[in-house]
């Protein structure tokens, strides 16, 4: 920098543009080079995809080496589709005091962070919303709940109580209501999966309950083979979406549907050469079989009218795609996972700074299908326009265990001796309502059932009603008044008199 400068002053004398005097005071003066600021979050796009770059380096590799080691990082960046997501984010939130959104877009046939929005502005918010911030799912998470009951042998035709409030037999009672009102009776897994009812996905994961393990238990162990990495306690109300989890696990973890039960890991770095040439860091992650195919492929059959058909029909882009959307309680979140055979979203809106309810934006009531749905869609045509309109593989049926249908009457499970909880339990997994009413009882203890009507062994019509009596305890002992108090004797007669 220094010879040209002295190179640029020697042609100016020469061609007279500055005098002697001019050329030596200039060429006396010492060359102090100043480096432009940087602008706020660097010099590159995609700030919270490039931010997520940077974390996996540190956990790679020392400091020094990441920012000065002259390293040279091969992403899965798509720069024209991180353009639309953005885009898509920032058309659909425009006016002030909208909620905050985080997309993710993902390849699930290679795992591929296509594009990631982790919040709309990050010269005011670092916070990554797409990859650390962590929020109730919601519905959403009702499709690992799905993948479990097709697992363990449960049609989609079978038919499940819907109506509202559901009491599961957990530990207090969790009462479930639906969102929509009362429900609609016995309806199908595949019914309620794409109209959301809340109180079948309730019934649901009680009913997977055997002698080994809980039915939350096993929702636990499907979610984290489809990719959740956030450690979920196996309580009932997950099959609500009750746990925090982030967009990126949510996305990576439809994926694996995507692929027809194949899971892989998500990747935003590909390759690390250092200065002198060598690889240092290859990311390729092998595909898992997480899920048998066909129980994949029933899953993404009942979720595809979830759009077609359900909540997400604000999700439609004109060519086959599957997905759930998602609404925490008081419209605090609203999610839509969705996915082609090419490409898997998760969207998610919501305030991050607080669980601030969503009860109108832009007039719409903040329901996954009202507000996360649409800019899935928006998104997903434009990154999917030079796509060709791949439906999935078609896989054989699974072996369903569980009996389809429901027959007009079905025989009524015994129910005396049982505690209320257990009535509760072994009633509503044979389909049928409960009312209680309360007796003493000199021989049955308290909080146990002593009849029930109609008995055991006899038909009733499903979402019928049984009417137990549960025991108060033996009766109390009768009260016995006290004797009453002798009256005192009449005194005697006034005695007669007679005169003389």
């Amino acid at each position: 920098a220094l010879a040209r400068r002295n190179m640029v002053l020697g042609r100016m004398l020469a061609n007279n543009m500055i005098t002697a005097e001019e050329h030596a005071a200039a060429i006396a003066t010492p060359l102090v080079p100043k480096r432009a600021p940087e602008p706020e979050g660097g010099i590159y796009k995609a700030h919270y995809f490039v931010a997520h770059v940077k974390k996996i380096l540190q956990q790679q590799f020392e400091e020094a080496l990441v920012f000065k080691g002259g390293l040279t990082v091969h992403t899965t960046l798509d720069t024209r589709k991180q353009a639309m997501a953005e885009a898509s984010v920032n058309s659909s939130l425009d006016r002030p005091g909208d909620p905050d959104c985080s997309l993710v877009s993902i390849d699930p046939r290679n795992g591929h962070i296509i594009a990631l929005v982790g919040g709309r502005d990050f010269s005011k918010n670092k916070f990554n919303l797409a990859t650390q911030g962590k929020r109730q799912p919601g519905s959403s998470f009702k499709t690992f709940v799905l993948v479990t009951a097709l697992e363990n042998g449960m049609p989609p035709n079978r038919y499940i109580d819907s109506s509202s409030p559901a009491n599961i037999p957990s530990e207090p009672v969790w009462k479930v209501s639906n969102s929509e009102g009362s429900g609609r009776g016995m309806i199908t897994l595949d019914s309620a999966t794409r109209s959301s009812v809340n109180t079948v996905f309730a019934r649901l994961i009680w009913d997977l309950n055997d002698k080994k393990e809980t039915g939350a238990a096993k929702v636990v162990k499907v979610a984290k083979r489809m990719g959740i990495l956030t450690k979920l306690s196996p309580y009932p109300s997950l099959a609500l979406g009750s746990q925090n989890v982030s967009p990126l696990e949510m996305a990576s973890a439809y994926g694996t549907l995507a692929t027809n039960g194949k899971y892989v890991a998500p990747v935003a770095v590909t390759k690390v050469i250092d200065v002198d040439g060598n690889t240092i860091m290859e990311t390729e992650p092998e595909p898992v079989q997480a899920l048998e195919p066909e129980i994949a492929y029933a899953a993404t059959t009942i979720l595809k009218g979830v759009i077609s058909n359900g909540t997400a029909r604000r999700a439609q882009i004109g060519r086959p795609a599957a997905g759930k959307t998602g609404t925490s309680q008081n419209y605090r979140d609203a999610w839509f996972v969705g996915y082609t055979p090419q490409l898997v979203t998760s969207v998610w809106v919501g305030y991050y700074q607080a669980e601030t309810p969503m009860r109108s934006v832009h007039g719409a009531r903040g329901f996954g299908g009202t507000l996360a749905a649409p800019i899935w869609a928006k998104f997903m045509k434009q990154a999917l326009a030079d796509e060709k309109k791949l439906d999935f593989p078609v896989e054989a049926k699974p072996k369903y265990r569980w009996k389809s249908t429901w027959d007009s009457k079905t025989t009524v499970p015994a129910l005396t001796g049982m505690t209320q909880a257990s009535v509760l339990a072994a009633a509503d997994k044979a389909g049928f309502k409960v009312a209680f009413t309360e007796a003493y009882s000199d021989t049955v203890p308290a909080g146990v059932s002593i009849t029930q009507s109609p008995a055991g062994g006899t038909k009733l019509k499903q979402d019928g009603t049984i009417t137990v009596i549960i025991s108060k305890g033996k009766p109390p002992a009768p009260v016995v008044p006290p004797p009453p108090a002798e009256e005192p004797p009449p005194p005697p007669p006034p005695s007669e008199t007679t005169s003389p």
